[in-house]
């Protein structure tokens, strides 16, 4: 899915949502898109909001549903857009 100058995302990196070469737990990248703005947002507005939120990572872990799987709190970290795009980039087709 393409995203718009206006669309609002946050960016992620979850450990043990992949695997490496020889299976053991890897991070993995995740775009979590939040909306869409009138305007253009700052990402690191974006950033500053999320990191303000108490127990913030708790939160995405509720909201994305990744808790019921294992994954833990330490095991999400905040990214920047450009981090995402160069380890993870975005694939253009979609997974079935």
């Amino acid at each position: 899915m393409e995203t718009s100058k206006n669309d609002v995302c946050i960016y992620f990196k979850v450990f043990g949502m992949a695997e490496d070469e020889k299976g053991k737990p890897s991070w993995a990248g995740m775009k979590l898109s939040i909306g869409h703005a009138s305007k253009d947002v700052p990402y690191s507005d974006i950033q500053k909001r999320v990191l303000s939120v108490p127990d913030w990572k708790k939160e995405i872990l509720c909201l994305t549903h990744l808790e019921t799987i294992g994954i833990k709190p330490e095991n999400i970290e905040l990214i920047t857009p450009e981090e995402y795009e160069r380890d993870y980039g975005d694939d253009d087709e979609e997974t079935p």
